[in-house]
């Protein structure tokens, strides 16, 4: 009975550590809080980050559990319904018939198969499926152009 006992520990155990190895608030990038307030509001001086820790600790917690709590699942929102969409709405491949079969099920798998990705994304660090912003504000497509650019008649 010991022994049982000490083998569903370890093996606990293990599963933990595999878990938090991939856990999401160990990227960098994905801590928005908290890279703010190091980036806008770390004293640059040993002395100064002394006097400021009695109001830094306790602001550094709330900004990183408000990051593993609101911030990153928010911001994984649009991923988990790309996957949502590649997974249960991708009907390139059937017929209409299938299609017209299929509809009724996506709809039901649709809130089960997003609720999923979503969670797993919001704890697990995933790279995003969707196109990140660009530096002008626009979304960098890897699609290629639909028509040809017409060539000048001479």
């Amino acid at each position: 009975m010991q022994r049982k006992r000490v083998v569903n520990l370890f093996a606990w155990l293990i599963v933990v550590c595999a878990c938090t190895t991939s856990c999401a608030m160990g990227n960098g990038d994905r801590r928005r809080a908290l890279n703010y307030l190091d980036a806008n509001w770390t004293p640059s001086t040993t002395t100064g980050r002394w006097l400021a820790a009695p109001v830094a600790l306790p602001v550094g917690i709330v900004a990183g559990v408000t990051d593993a709590i609101v911030l990153h699942p928010l911001s994984q929102i649009d991923d988990a319904w790309s996957d949502t969409a590649d997974v249960v709405w991708d009907f390139a491949d059937n017929t209409e018939f299938r299609t017209v079969l299929l509809v009724p099920l996506s709809a039901v798998a649709t809130p089960v198969v997003f609720g999923a990705t979503w969670l797993f994304r919001s704890v697990f660090d995933l790279q995003d499926s969707v196109h990140e912003v660009g530096p002008h504000g626009v979304a960098e497509l890897d699609a290629e152009p639909l028509e040809e650019p017409m060539e000048e008649s001479k």
